[in-house]
């Protein structure tokens, strides 16, 4: 991690999706982030200056799957807690 922010990844085969969880965190007031806001690849001029795009599917799959919480060096123990229990509830929710 980084000061800025925690990155989260879904596994593959997980009995949930990244857009199941942003919902549940935004829901609890956790606000989230993508962890990519889109492919540079993909972006047409891309073209115009001679780039491929080849294969980036690991790239493709953690811009699908992966999503950022904010961190602060000052966040207090029972704001870490707070937010821990949020997570605890959904994983109980999901079967884990």
């Amino acid at each position: 991690h980084s000061w800025f922010a925690f990155p989260i990844t879904v596994k593959e085969g997980a009995s949930f999706t990244r857009k199941e969880l942003v919902d549940h965190l935004e829901r609890k007031g956790i606000e989230t982030r993508p962890l990519v806001c889109g492919n540079l690849a993909d972006q047409p001029a891309m073209g115009l200056f001679g780039f491929g795009k080849g294969d980036l599917s690991n790239a493709e799959y953690y811009m699908k799957n992966s999503l950022y919480i904010g961190i602060h060096p000052g966040v207090s123990d029972e704001i870490i807690a707070c937010v821990a229990s949020v997570f605890d509830d959904f994983f109980s929710s999901k079967g884990r």
